[in-house]
């Protein structure tokens, strides 16, 4: 069976809830690859801080990125720190450590069915279809990819 490419171009909250869908849906063998110009992926712009005191604005019982657990990140939380309250308002930086665990989880699950991660830490700058309706991403520091698909 032909493994399916796809790439994902951003690996903040939009870019990793993507991937855990793609990974624990797919029902043919996938290949991801995960760009984002930062480290480690699932950080982004938003919780890429390492500051403990930038707040979410939303409480922790209520910040799960997943729609069927919304209590999820809560849950991670108390892992951290038993004392964490649903209420809490916990930091961004924690939150960042949540979206890579969950990527992370994804692929561990992933791996069974015959899917595969690559976290690429790039810069995206060009997407191009050729006639094939293949893409061919252009990257700052790397050679091109190229993908049966992209998001």
């Amino acid at each position: 069976m032909r493994r399916l490419r796809i790439c994902i171009v951003g690996g903040g909250f939009s870019g990793v809830t993507t991937a855990v869908r793609l990974l624990d849906g797919a029902k043919t063998p996938v290949h991801l690859t995960l760009i984002d110009g930062s480290s480690p992926v699932g950080r982004g712009v938003a919780y890429g801080v390492e500051s403990t005191s930038l707040l979410l604005n939303v409480p922790a019982a209520r910040m799960g990125a997943m729609v069927e657990d919304e209590e999820q990140f809560y849950h991670f939380a108390r892992t951290r720190d038993r004392r964490v309250s649903p209420a809490d308002f916990l930091s961004r930086s924690m939150y960042g450590e949540y979206l890579g665990e969950l990527l992370s989880a994804a692929a561990r699950r992933g791996t069974g069915a015959g899917h595969e991660l690559n976290a690429l830490t790039d810069t995206a700058i060009a997407i191009e279809m050729d006639s094939d309706s293949r893409f061919h991403i252009s990257l700052a520091s790397s050679s091109p990819l190229a993908s049966f698909d992209a998001v």
